[in-house]
């Protein structure tokens, strides 16, 4: 029996996308944006992709794609997110 929580996650993967400038060296400190008044953060998985993989078929390992993991905490705008309808402002900064 699947837990009740596993129905939440949709069918196909979301990826999010984060500008260089958005990253911070270990122990950075993050600043919240003069425009936003409400900044949330979550901790979440981060993939570190070690080559070029563009298509791959159905039945190839994929894992050979990945250098490694890394743990990230993710810094929103939320106020901007929900006000652009968008996510590439609000976790841009």
């Amino acid at each position: 029996m699947r837990p009740s929580w596993v129905t939440r996650f949709p069918q196909d993967p979301y990826f999010s996308l984060r500008p260089p400038s958005a990253l911070l060296s270990p122990g950075g400190t993050v600043l919240r944006p003069r425009i936003s008044q409400r900044v949330d953060y979550e901790g979440e998985l981060g993939v570190v992709v070690g080559q070029t993989c563009y298509q791959p078929a159905a039945q190839e390992d994929v894992r050979t794609y990945i250098l490694g993991y890394t743990c990230v905490n993710d810094v929103t705008a939320r106020d901007l997110q929900n006000k652009d309808g968008q996510w590439a402002r609000a976790k841009g900064f």
